[in-house]
């Protein structure tokens, strides 16, 4: 039986898949509650149907996460443009 270069490509398309659905449940399953929280608070305010109801749930967000409305909101922006991996924390690159 000879396999073609597409059913090899498949294959290969298949495994990457399942690798990257790995690596975001384990990316999920490996969050802090703070950070499931902001995700849950984030997520909540981008399906806000109105500006009004909108507002209102950044201040709530903000009270909850000990941060600033403005805060709240460059985050929803960054989740807007990056998707929700923008919440992860990072290590500096100049931390010693």
């Amino acid at each position: 039986m000879v396999t073609s270069y597409f059913e090899i490509r498949t294959e290969d398309m298949k495994t990457n898949t399942e690798e990257s659905e790995e690596k975001a449940y384990t990316l999920l399953t490996e969050l802090s509650d703070k950070q499931k929280l902001k995700m849950e608070l984030i997520e909540g305010i981008r399906h806000a149907n109105d500006r009004k109801t909108k507002t209102e749930l950044i201040k709530q967000a903000a009270t909850i996460l000990e941060k600033s409305t403005r805060t709240i909101r460059r985050m929803v922006s960054k989740v807007e443009q990056e998707g929700l991996t923008a919440l992860v924390s990072t290590v500096r690159a100049d931390k010693g």
